[in-house]
């Protein structure tokens, strides 16, 4: 996979992470532990998978928390608030980044060129 192809992968992980995010705080609500643990560890993984190592400790560490009982909910409402907070830094430096970039694809196919535009304008 090209880094274009990547990078509007990655992007696109990083604008749906806020609805990985509503339903993980959705199961910590009902305390439905078994949906909890799933959703922070996919979200652990995919995050992982994209490079974005900060978000994937942070899920990963609020999964861990998922084993005690009662489950800390307080801290793991700390730990999505900041998983959060971690997705809109990464936007901000990805549009940044995203920026420059569409400037210097312009000449290559139109797929390519539509990442960027479709990523930019989604925000």
């Amino acid at each position: 996979m090209s880094d274009p192809e990547f990078s509007c992968l990655s992007e696109r992980f990083l604008s749906r992470l806020t609805a990985a995010i509503t339903a993980v705080r959705g199961a910590l609500e009902r305390n439905d532990h078994a949906e909890l643990r799933r959703g922070l560890h996919n979200l652990s993984a995919a995050a992982g998978m994209f490079g974005y190592q900060d978000i994937s400790s942070l899920a990963l560490r609020a999964e861990a928390l998922c084993g005690l009982r009662p489950v800390p909910v307080v801290i793991v409402r700390e730990l999505l608030d900041t998983i959060d907070d971690a997705r809109c830094a990464h936007i901000m430096s990805s549009t940044a980044y995203g920026h420059d970039q569409r400037a210097e694809t312009r000449n290559q196919k139109p797929e390519t060129r539509n990442c960027y535009f479709a990523t930019s304008t989604s925000r």
